[in-house]
């Protein structure tokens, strides 16, 4: 069994926009490889994983997303998930 079967629903310290930029993030970061048939870190598989290691460490996550924010509100003028 994974760390994302053993979590109960109301156990997730992020809110849907925090998830959906935590996946953003680590499909940016690992695309898809067709040279390679690997899927990028956005495939739903994968971003269960990485969503459920996230949760290991949610305060730290947390900070990365603000600043992650922060940046894409300087450079862009919305959210990181808007970019």
């Amino acid at each position: 069994m994974t760390a994302a079967a053993d979590t109960i629903g109301t156990d997730n310290p992020f809110a849907p926009e925090q998830e959906r930029a935590i996946v953003a993030f680590a499909a940016a970061l690992i695309p898809a490889s067709g040279e390679h048939a690997a899927p990028s870190a956005g495939d739903p598989a994968i971003a269960r994983e990485i969503l459920a290691a996230a949760k290991r460490a949610p305060a730290a996550v947390a900070a990365a997303l603000r600043v992650l924010d922060e940046a894409a509100l300087a450079r862009h003028g919305v959210r990181f998930t808007g970019v």
